[in-house]
């Protein structure tokens, strides 16, 4: 299991553990934004706090207060770098970034 899904699947453990269900909702939207980065990988804003070299590009999930970073690699494929709180330090996974990316 890659980090990010491991952020992924504490963060829905923690939800569901505050309220019943709330961690399925979460588990939904997360998977509804991943059709959307299928479909179209650039349809989400470049990540303006960015000190590398990579395009790394942000999805928010306001409800939640939650962000997923992902960047696209030189061969088209999709890498989710984090799912995370939004107030989160980014040094806590921008080592994951892949170094050559679009």
């Amino acid at each position: 299991m890659t980090p990010a899904n491991e952020e992924f699947v504490s963060s829905a453990q923690w939800f569901e553990s505050k309220s019943t269900g709330l961690g399925i909702e979460f588990i939904d939207l997360v998977e509804e934004k991943y059709a959307c980065l299928r479909n179209d990988p650039q349809m989400f804003p470049l990540w303006e706090m960015n000190d590398t070299d990579a395009e790394i590009r942000r999805v928010l999930l306001p409800r939640f207060q939650y962000v997923i970073y992902y960047q696209i690699t030189h061969d088209q494929r999709i890498f989710v770098l984090s799912i995370c709180h939004g107030s989160r330090d980014s040094s806590s996974w921008i080592d994951r970034v892949v170094k050559t990316s679009l």
